[in-house]
């Protein structure tokens, strides 16, 4: 691993913040960040630290987009962040001109969290014969030991080449998790993509595809960084600032995560030999089945028809009131796709549902027989494309 050493990254509010204070480091041989990248670590920082103002040490990009929108984007999440940020981003240069390059390669770089779906998108890359370049950050996330393995296991089974860079933010991460709710990680998918910025630049090919892999339902304005303005805003700040013709994009736009896992249980399993087991989802890398994020793959993976990992405790136990605070209150607001999902899970594990949960399975049952009917026929031919 290479490390970036004696440069500054700008300020967040009135202190000033350097390289050498967050041990950056990658292996694939970049020596300096770029205004991005410099933005996107200000911006996890400004939300940790709950500061507005941000000066980054480079050249300017409010020429492309609104950075003052894309910022406070980036770090207003409903019901998860501490407070309202008014983000005001200054730079220190002028803009730096960029000259597109014309050739017609195109290269896939897919952006690894060791989760269900960003392996998944790895496979479909794969099974599209596309020039595939997996990149995993490591950023001091909660599981991200656990996470760690679970990469290297999996692109090396592929046998793809692994691009890996450290960014040391594990001691923010830990004291905010609770201030910053529902497991949220301030500005992470853009940091997560601002981090491969300097490795684009210098890629020969003009076409780049950036896999930021997100399912159908979570693909709405409600989730500030894979929302359709997120993919839009930040594929067109990208291609500007590199002059390259940039998608950060997901393959999964028509498609539920069960039927990700339903797919990749037919197809992928056996062609590649990895399976969801190989996938690391729990928010603190251990299947606590406590967590929403265990919660959530355990209702996908049941629906999915795929063998799964063995949780600590079965999610559908309830046991911390996930599920009768927030699943049970929220459930009339989601598509009917989503209420199948949810009631084709419970029904297959009637047996050790709480007291509570089966009753109301027995009662949406009986409203929502007919969707459940026609969601199980749809998940037996799902098609990705």
């Amino acid at each position: 691993m290479e490390r970036i050493v004696n440069e500054r990254i700008g300020k967040i509010g009135i202190s000033n913040i350097n390289l050498d204070d967050y041990n950056i480091s990658n292996n694939f041989g970049i020596s300096h960040l770029d205004s991005l990248s410099k933005l996107g670590i200000l911006l996890v920082l400004a939300g940790y630290k709950q500061e507005d103002d941000i000066s980054v040490a480079g050249e300017s990009l409010s020429s492309y987009i609104d950075i003052k929108k894309f910022s406070n984007l980036n770090l207003n999440f409903k019901k998860a962040s501490p407070r309202t940020y008014d983000v005001n981003v200054v730079f220190e240069n002028i803009a730096k001109n960029t000259f597109p390059n014309e050739n017609n390669d195109k290269v896939t770089i897919v952006l690894l969290s060791g989760g269900i779906d960003s392996i998944a998108g790895l496979l479909y890359c794969l099974d599209k014969g596309e020039k595939c370049i997996p990149f995993w950050l490591k950023f001091g996330q909660r599981n991200q030991d656990k996470e760690e393995k679970s990469v290297k296991r999996i692109t090396n089974k592929l046998n793809l080449p692994l691009l890996l860079s450290e960014i040391k933010l594990g001691s923010l991460v830990k004291k905010e998790w609770k201030r910053w709710k529902l497991g949220i990680i301030p500005a992470r998918n853009f940091l997560i993509t601002s981090m491969i910025g300097p490795y684009i630049r210098n890629l020969s090919e003009h076409n780049i595809d950036i896999y930021l892999c997100a399912s159908k339902d979570e693909i709405v304005p409600s989730h500030n960084d894979t929302s359709p303005e997120f993919y839009e805003q930040l594929s067109y700040l990208m291609s500007r600032y590199y002059g390259k013709n940039i998608q950060v994009t997901t393959p999964f736009k028509k498609v539920n995560k069960a039927e990700i896992i339903r797919y990749w249980a037919s197809n992928w399993e056996k062609k590649y030999g990895v399976s969801i087991k190989d996938a690391m989802t729990c928010f603190i890398g251990t299947h606590c089945g406590k967590c929403s994020s265990c919660c959530y793959r355990r209702i996908n993976a049941l629906v999915g028809k795929a063998k799964d990992v063995e949780f600590l405790q079965d999610p559908l136990l309830d046991e911390n009131g996930l599920i009768k605070n927030y699943y049970l209150p929220n459930f009339e607001n989601w598509s009917n796709e989503r209420k199948a999902d949810f009631l084709i899970a419970l029904e297959y594990k009637l047996d050790i549902l709480p007291k509570y949960l089966y009753k109301f399975y027995l009662e949406k049952k009986s409203l929502y027989g007919y969707q459940i009917y026609k969601r199980k026929c749809c998940l037996e031919k799902v098609e990705l494309d």
